[in-house]
This record gives C-alpha cells, sequence and structure tokens, in this order.
C-alpha cells in the first residue's frame, strides 16, 4: 500500500494510484519504478510544498516554486485538492492546475 506522508497538500502533484484505475502525476513517471518496490527521492521541500498550499487557501489556482540555482522542484501545490488514498474524488478536485493548460473564452 502506498504512504502519501503529505496528503492533500501534494496530492495533485504525487497523484495517485487510486484513481480510475490509472497512476496519474509522479505515481505514474515513476510507475515502473514504485511497482518494482524502488525508493523515489523527489526534490520536493515540505515546508515549502505547505507554505504554497496554505497561501492558496480556499481559491482554485497553482502556485510552483523552483530553486533558482538547479531548478530543481520544491513545491507544486494545487487546489481545490484532494485525498489520494480516495478514488471516489470529483474531476475538478483531480486535476492538476500547475499542469493542465485550460484556456478559457
Amino acid at each position: 500500500m502506498r504512504s502519501y506522508p503529505l496528503g492533500r497538500m501534494a496530492a495533485p502533484l504525487l497523484g495517485s494510484c487510486y484513481t480510475q484505475g490509472s497512476p496519474e502525476g509522479e505515481e505514474q513517471g515513476f510507475a515502473d519504478a514504485l511497482e518494482a518496490g524502488d525508493d523515489v527521492q523527489l526534490t520536493i521541500d515540505a515546508r515549502c510544498q505547505q507554505a504554497a498550499f496554505e497561501a492558496l487557501g480556499s481559491r482554485k489556482g497553482a502556485v510552483v516554486v523552483l530553486d533558482p540555482d538547479t531548478g530543481a522542484l520544491l513545491a507544486m501545490a494545487s487546489t481545490p485538492a484532494y485525498d489520494p488514498l480516495k478514488a471516489a474524488a470529483a474531476h475538478d478536485e483531480l486535476a492538476n492546475r500547475a499542469t493542465e493548460l485550460r484556456i478559457c473564452g
């Protein structure tokens, strides 16, 4: 069973293997390594992720934080968020607004 220590704060970034039968987010990108039981290390900083998530509050949106020297991804928050252990979330909550392009007009 997967563990999601940051829960809702990082769900859109990390994705979930419990959504509609196919993995999303980093779950999708690292599916082979995760299925083989390998560890995957990301550059996400938990404090930056929490600050980005809290900055969004109840608004729909996204915050991306990169290390200016290395380009490492320190945070990628998207709201509304969802519980990665529950597959029954609405599609609007599953959207990662930092990576999905939507043109309004």
